[in-house]
C-alpha cells in the first residue's frame, strides 16, 4: 500500500511495509477474533443507541470503511510563514485539537503536536515541527491507517488529494470513534 512521506515539503513515494515485531503475531483475515459485546454477556449495552447516531451512512464493517468517512474536514491549519508558538497553542486550544498541519504556499510542510509544544517550552515551533510527515489519500482503508499509525507511533495522518492539497486529517480519536460506532467488532492484521 503506497503512502507518501512529506519531508520538508518534498513528497516522496514510500511503499509501506508492516515492520515485523517478535512476539506479536498478526490476526489473519481467515482467523478473525469474534468480538464479545455486553448483550452477549447478559448485560445491556449502554452505548448501543449512540453507535448508529454517530455516522449517517456507516459501511457494513471496518474493512469497507476508508479515510474519507472518518476524517476531519476542513482541516484547521496554520501558514508556516505567519505562525509562531503562541498562535499555534491558541489555535489548538480554541479548536480542541492536538495536531496542527503547517502549510507553505498551500502545500503541507510539516506538523505540530500540542505535546511537543508543551514539553519543550524553550524551543521554537520550527525546531519542534515534524518535517517528515506520513500522509494518505481519502480512499485509504481505515485498517491501513491504523496499521501505519500504530507501527510508526504517530497520532495523526493528514489526508491529501491527487494534487497534494490537504483535504482532511485522521487522528487516533477518529479511528477509536469509528471502532465504537460500527458493528460487528472485527480485528484485522
Amino acid at each position: 500500500m503506497p503512502f507518501l512521506i512529506i519531508d520538508q515539503g518534498n513528497p516522496l513515494q514510500h511503499p509501506y511495509k508492516t515492520p515485523s515485531k517478535e512476539g506479536i503475531s498478526p490476526v489473519l483475515p481467515g482467523n478473525r477474533i469474534q468480538g464479545v459485546n455486553a448483550q452477549s454477556q447478559g448485560r445491556a449495552n449502554p452505548y448501543a443507541h449512540n453507535a448508529a447516531e454517530q455516522h449517517d451512512n456507516p459501511p457494513q464493517s471496518y474493512l469497507q470503511a476508508n479515510a474519507a468517512q472518518i476524517m476531519s474536514s476542513p482541516v484547521i491549519s496554520l501558514d508556516l510563514h505567519q505562525a509562531d508558538r503562541e498562535t499555534a497553542l491558541q489555535m489548538m486550544a480554541q479548536h480542541n485539537i492536538r495536531h496542527l498541519p503547517l502549510l507553505d504556499n498551500g502545500s503541507l510542510a510539516g506538523l505540530l503536536t500540542e505535546r511537543d509544544l508543551l514539553r519543550a517550552p524553550h524551543k521554537s515551533f520550527r525546531q519542534l515541527m515534524i518535517r517528515k510527515v506520513f500522509v494518505a489519500t481519502a480512499d485509504t482503508q481505515i485498517q491501513a491507517l491504523a496499521h501505519v499509525m500504530f507501527d510508526e507511533h504517530i497520532g495523526a495522518l493528514p489526508i491529501l488529494d491527487a494534487q497534494q492539497q490537504l483535504v482532511g486529517i485522521v487522528t487516533r480519536s477518529d479511528i477509536l470513534r469509528a471502532l465504537s460506532a460500527y458493528r460487528p467488532l472485527e480485528f484485522w492484521a
